[in-house]
């Protein structure tokens, strides 16, 4: 016993050193909050992100390897986030097609908006402004105002948090994989979703993917702790189940309502089974279950962003404006005015008069002239909004010409990456017959049986994704193979895993007929699945290491 406590002295040292680092990351990210320069602010705000990273990898319980692969994968994540906001701001001759400049790309164009929206919501909010109208769900947004409100209009910041959320979602991902196989199916699921491809990729970028992957796995540890507790303890895991439902309900709602239909058809099940043995502490625990996630989802759509909801409000801007204006920054007020001012036919210049109304105070007549250059669009803004009211979206979502609306809507963009677009699901039986289609669509695309035009803003890159079919391919085979021993450790969460990818998958092939959008969009399913296919490699592995231990 003297022997193993010795042993241990030096383990507890490089886990105090561990612990170490990790505080003076958090004290790191701490001091990034003062008005440095933006070189230093982006080391100091990697260094508290790293450090973090580190401190929860050893409190994770997974030993030197988790360690090492988290802080590996938010290395190689940084790293080509630098790499390529460096080649789009100087424009090296690298894909120059898809670069939009200012370290923005082509295959991510809702960055260079989300960032532009940002900056300027970053200068109302430090001047005490209300916040602009945003087309679209504004949380992420706002979100990366915060962000440049206190550490500067810099795309990277962005990305720093987009990989330190990743890295949150790997340990995510090895709690629940853990829970089912091992510290080792904990390492292999956590691998796979920090060294993900196209994840790395887009966590590269101003996108709210991250964050969407890391509130499914906090959703699913949240169920399984649920189904794992009894009495009092059930209080935990049921709050945390709807904030996340919420959140996701905001940020990306047919995630959310696949989740939350795959949950309540687990809560009935386990409901009526509790019901037939006469158990009836567990029909009410499943019953508040579903109460509740059912009141997380409307409030998720009832509830408004901070945000104006009124695409006419441009009071914000021109309050930027005139911001503006007052510390001397006469080119700032006028790209303000060209925000809010309806310029027919997208390439008239904006005239000096609007800016002189600016000077001149002359606001009335300048709302007036903004007024009447937008009421031709009017009832078309009005038509989009009224889809956002809860009544009308969750009408729309019971109707089963919604998702040929849906296609229509993403054929209109006339893409090129685009299948099946002679399909019309105009009823039960068309959704049926073009199921299996629509989840090999989701799944397996593009592929070179496949025929699409390589043309288009992302052209160059279509050949290469088609690179990661085979790790998806992989990835599923390996899930499957993985559920049975899963499902005898953790049977509701295994369920629950399957419903939701089954449910997504064929939502996203069914609505969605773009390629490039799937692409992206199916790793929601795929990556969480990573975890039962951790569960089999980690299986695997043991059963070739048996007869060497024998």
């Amino acid at each position: 016993m003297d022997l193993i406590a010795t042993r241990a002295l030096p383990a507890r040292r490089r886990s105090l050193t561990v612990s170490m680092v990790g505080l003076a990351g958090v004290a790191a990210f701490v001091v990034a909050l003062l008005p440095l320069a933006p070189g230093v602010s982006l080391i100091l705000f990697w260094l508290g992100g790293a450090g973090t990273l580190v401190a929860l990898a050893w409190r994770a319980g997974g030993g030197r390897p988790l360690i090492w692969i988290v802080t590996a994968s938010h290395v190689v994540r940084t790293g080509l986030a630098v790499l390529l906001v460096e080649i789009s701001t100087r424009g090296l001759r690298l894909f120059p097609s898809l670069q939009l400049g200012d370290g923005f790309w082509a295959f991510a164009p809702d960055s260079a908006y989300y960032h532009h929206y940002a900056t300027q919501a970053a200068i109302a909010v430090r001047a005490g402004l209300g916040l602009p109208y945003f087309a679209g769900g504004s949380e992420y947004p706002i979100l990366l105002a915060v962000i440049y409100r206190w550490f500067g209009p810099h795309p990277l910041f962005g990305a720093l948090v987009n990989s330190w959320i990743v890295g949150c979602a790997m340990l995510l991902a090895f709690a629940l994989a853990r829970g089912l196989g091992g510290a080792r199916a904990g390492h292999v699921a956590a691998g796979l979703v920090g060294f993900w491809p196209s994840l790395a990729l887009w966590s590269t970028q101003l996108l709210k993917d991250c964050i969407i992957l890391a509130l499914i796995f906090v959703f699913l540890l949240a169920v399984e702790r649920f189904y794992r507790r009894s009495g009092v303890a059930l209080v935990g895991p049921i709050a945390l189940t709807a904030l996340t439902l919420m959140l996701l309900d905001r940020l990306r709602l047919f995630v959310a309502v696949c989740l939350f239909v795959a949950a309540v058809m687990i809560g009935i099940v386990k409901a009526t089974v509790h019901l037939a043995r006469r158990e009836r502490g567990g029909a009410l625990g499943e019953g508040a279950l579903i109460v509740i996630l059912t009141l997380a989802m409307v409030a998720g759509v009832a509830i408004k962003p901070p945000s104006s909801a009124d695409p006419f409000s441009y009071d914000e801007y021109l309050q930027l404006a005139e911001l503006k204006l007052s510390q001397g920054d006469h080119a700032g007020a006028l790209e303000q005015l060209r925000i809010v001012v309806r310029v027919k036919y997208h390439d008239k210049p904006m005239e000096d008069a609007d800016l002189d109304r600016l000077v001149q105070a002359e606001l009335a007549q300048l709302k007036l002239k903004l007024k009447t250059e937008r009421r031709v669009e009017g009832s078309a803004w009005r038509a989009m909004i009224q889809l956002e009211e809860p009544t009308g979206l969750w009408g729309n979502l019971l109707r089963f010409r919604t998702l040929q609306n849906l296609r229509k809507g993403f054929l209109s963009y006339k893409a090129g990456s685009q299948v099946d677009t002679d399909v019309r699901l105009t009823s039960p039986w068309a959704v049926v017959r073009y199921l299996p289609k629509a989840i090999l669509n989701a799944t397996l695309t593009p592929n070179p049986f496949l025929r699409f035009a390589a043309v288009g803003s992302t052209g160059e890159l279509r050949g290469a994704s088609m690179l990661e079919i085979p790790l998806v391919a992989l990835l599923l085979i390996c899930a499957i193979l993985g559920a049975r021993r899963a499902f005898a450790a953790a049977p509701e969460l295994t369920t629950l895993l399957g419903l939701y990818a089954l449910l997504l998958a064929a939502f996203l092939g069914l609505a969605i007929p773009t390629i490039g959008v799937v692409f992206r969009l199916r790793l929601d399913f795929v990556l969480p699945l990573g975890i039962l296919a951790g569960v089999w490699l980690e299986g695997t592995g043991g059963r070739r290491r048996a007869p060497a231990g024998a």
